[in-house]
């Protein structure tokens, strides 16, 4: 396994180009809409510069990752210490909006804020481009739709939420050939695999609680009154069920006690229910079950079907949350996208 870097041209680092991997110490955590996580420590790295970008290859020379290079450093034993950083970072930065209310499908949304993003930056910073796996696969616009009025946005965290709500992940890539990022959209929760806890003696499932569990979004009016139905527009209580279904029917709430949060908007009603959907988007599919790789190797698209005792119906359906790499490959994975890692603190 080796260690490319490259500049912000996607031109290689005249010394020290290619650099092999203390193989042991090559860690990747990989996740469908957070950030993922990538170190490792390699041959000492000997530019006086700073590089943009570096790439992990097999000893084939075949593609592995590729990240932000972040600061290499030297340690005592004089070897390179990577912590790569992700490439989806870029995304987070303040972006102008125009006023934007409908949309026709998913994807016009995200490539709307992709776009924005792209142009804020200049197209001369560095070659970026959005794919979605399923060419041909429009996404129609549910309950979650932005509405967008002439600001300041965060254009990762506006992506983000589409990209939770409607059960999408986002992967990255770097074409050395053709000199640009690809950025990937795809569907999570395609491809069904069981799981059974009691085969991996797994019991530490079902113990968390969601922060928010029920809420509701008011228009504020220009006097601060508040407002949940407007021209015979209501805004609706949400609800968050146990299977990570999003409701306005109380008699399905089973999660109990309620922890409800109200929000609001001095744009309209409709924004106002879209805010109060967002908040319930960080309490989705809050688990955290972790397992080795044994048989079946999953990725973002799998469909977890989890079943806790022989014989019982299913517990729940849940997406993958992290994939985690050594230098062999792929030897586990967490399911659901509760993260408590030292990273997140």
């Amino acid at each position: 396994m080796i260690v490319s870097f490259y500049d912000r041209l996607f031109k290689p680092v005249d010394d020290n180009a290619s650099l092999s991997v203390d193989l042991p110490s090559f860690k990747l955590v990989k996740r469908p809409v957070e950030m993922n996580d990538l170190s490792c420590k390699c041959e000492p790295f000997s530019e006086d510069i700073q590089p943009t970008f570096l790439i992990i290859k097999d000893d084939l020379g075949r593609y592995i990752y590729g990240s932000l290079a972040g600061i290499p450093l030297l340690n005592n034993d004089n070897q390179t210490e990577i912590n790569g950083t992700d490439i989806k970072s870029m995304l987070s930065c303040d972006v102008i909006f125009d006023k934007k209310e409908n949309y026709s499908t998913v994807n016009e949304i995200l490539i709307y804020i992709f776009e924005k993003w792209k142009q804020s930056l200049g197209e001369d910073y560095i070659k970026c481009e959005l794919v979605f796996k399923d060419e041909n696969s429009q996404i129609e616009v549910g309950e979650y739709m932005p509405i967008y009025k002439e600001a300041i946005y965060n254009a990762w965290e506006e992506m983000k939420r589409i990209l939770k709500f409607y059960n999408l992940y986002i992967d990255t890539s770097i074409d050395l050939e053709k000199k640009k990022i690809i950025f990937s959209i795809g569907q999570t929760m395609r491809r069904d695999l069981a799981i059974r806890l009691w085969e991996y003696g797994y019991k530490n499932y079902g113990k968390w609680i969601a922060d928010v569990n029920e809420c509701k979004g008011y228009f504020e009016d220009k006097d601060k009154v508040l407002h949940d139905e407007v021209d015979g527009e209501k805004s609706e209580t949400w609800i968050l069920t146990s299977q990570n279904k999003i409701t306005t029917t109380a008699n399905e709430r089973d999660i109990y006690p309620i922890k409800r949060k109200l929000v609001t908007s001095n744009i309209n009603i409709r924004d106002a229910r879209a805010n109060a959907l967002k908040e319930l988007l960080d309490s989705c599919y809050n688990e955290n079950i972790e397992l080795e790789v044994k048989d079946a190797v999953p990725d973002f698209e799998t469909k977890f079907l989890v079943y806790v005792k022989r014989g019982d119906d299913i517990y729940k359906e849940l997406p993958c949350g992290e994939l985690h790499y050594d230098s062999t490959g792929l030897v586990k994975f967490q399911i659901g996208y509760r993260y408590t890692g030292i990273q997140f603190i």
